[in-house]
């Protein structure tokens, strides 16, 4: 499983939701099985991972999940924060399955 986070530096609502994933990524890198993989973009840096990628909302964050081949996007901040629970959870029980 892929956690892609995008994030811009001009975005006020951007470092809070970046550390979140960092914590969460401390949290679920704790296990003893590491099959989650986070990665950190900013708009500034990766613009055209952003174009190609097609990612028109800042905040966002993408859940490839490989073994299920399936790929999830959550834009804005309400959004992730309303499935920020969700997301850990199912990054959690991915590390315990594989």
């Amino acid at each position: 499983m892929d956690i892609i986070v995008y994030t811009s530096e001009k975005c006020p609502h951007c470092p809070k939701v970046k550390q979140l994933f960092k914590d969460m990524e401390k949290r679920v890198k704790g296990n003893t099985v590491n099959c989650v993989n986070f990665t950190f973009l900013t708009r500034e840096l990766s613009l055209y991972i952003f174009i190609y990628n097609q990612i028109l909302t800042i905040p966002t964050v993408d859940i490839n999940d490989k073994y299920h081949n399936k790929l999830y996007r959550y834009t804005g901040v309400q959004e992730i924060m309303d499935n920020l629970e969700s997301i850990e959870n199912e990054a959690l029980s991915n590390e315990e399955s594989n």
